[in-house]
């Protein structure tokens, strides 16, 4: 996504831009349109009361070699734009992003990462990851995992390789046996895990503003909200009325008892429980 208008002519509106490829194969970019100019055009649609016209505005997924200083600054200065960005790192050993043709270095997407927390605090960080690349050794997935205690992701997506006909994987050697690619997936997950309900902890007690998506029906005395089963329930009036999911501006999964009409709208929520993939909070005031 945010190698949007790289394939476009530069023309006169464009001329203030002056941009290169931050990682990777060079580009010419001086002139064209870029996903930072198009995040400002819609940032800049205001309601008659000033507000912006489209609340928010999250974009997915971002090329590293894609994240510039001018995107930075969008998403950094854009009322609209959501503190949230999926950033796919893949690996965390440099041999490992060659033979995948990332074309950067893991030193180089930390730095991104750092310029990104700068300018962003708060900003919620997701990755995708593949374990088990053609080639990887223990020690190679070893930094992957380092990787992640690194950078505290607050959610990772993560696959064991599979050869896709077509791609220029398909004609690597396959050579990590599937066991052990369940096993370094399985590794990865339950680190992952644990520092997602670290992250997630610590907006007990805050407010968000959630965007209420859909209804998820109460399911009982055996009703699973994804929250820490450690915690304190909630109150059982939880379980006797409609459950709403919505994401706040951070993308976090935040589930609330409710009234289905909220659906659509954007609430006040004050979180009370932190599992590793939702939160769970109820109506401010």
């Amino acid at each position: 996504m945010n190698s949007y208008g790289h394939d476009l002519p530069a023309e006169p509106r464009f001329a203030d831009v002056r941009a290169a490829r931050a990682l990777g194969r060079d580009l010419p970019l001086d002139g064209r349109p870029d996903i930072a100019a198009l995040l400002r055009a819609i940032d800049a649609l205001r309601a008659p009361d000033g507000s912006p016209a489209i609340p928010w505005l999250r974009f997915i997924t971002s090329h590293p070699w894609d994240l510039g200083e001018r995107l930075i600054a969008a998403i950094a200065e854009c009322e609209s734009v959501c503190e949230h960005l999926h950033l796919p790192v893949q690996a965390g050993d440099d041999l490992v992003l060659r033979r995948m043709g990332r074309q950067y270095t893991v030193d180089a997407y930390l730095g991104l990462v750092e310029r990104l927390r700068a300018a962003v605090p708060g900003i919620a960080l997701t990755t995708d990851v593949i374990v088990g690349f053609c080639g990887e050794t223990d020690a190679q997935f070893e930094s992957t995992l380092e990787l992640l205690r690194t950078v505290r992701y607050d959610g990772v997506f993560a696959a064991a390789f599979s050869p896709r006909p077509g791609t220029p994987a398909s004609r690597l050697p396959d050579d990590v046996p599937p066991d052990e690619k369940r096993r370094r997936l399985n590794a990865l997950l339950d680190l992952q895990e644990g520092i997602s309900l670290e992250r997630h902890r610590d907006w007990i007690g805050r407010t968000t503003e959630v965007l209420v998506e859909s209804v998820r029906p109460a399911r009982g005395d055996h009703h699973h909200d994804g929250a820490d089963d450690e915690a304190e329930p909630l109150a059982t009036a939880i379980d006797r009325s409609d459950q709403l999911t919505g994401r706040n501006r951070q993308g976090r999964l935040v589930h609330l008892p409710g009234d289905p009409t909220l659906v659509g709208r954007r609430v006040a929520v004050t979180i009370e429980r932190a599992g590793p993939y939702a939160l769970v909070g109820r109506l401010a005031g």
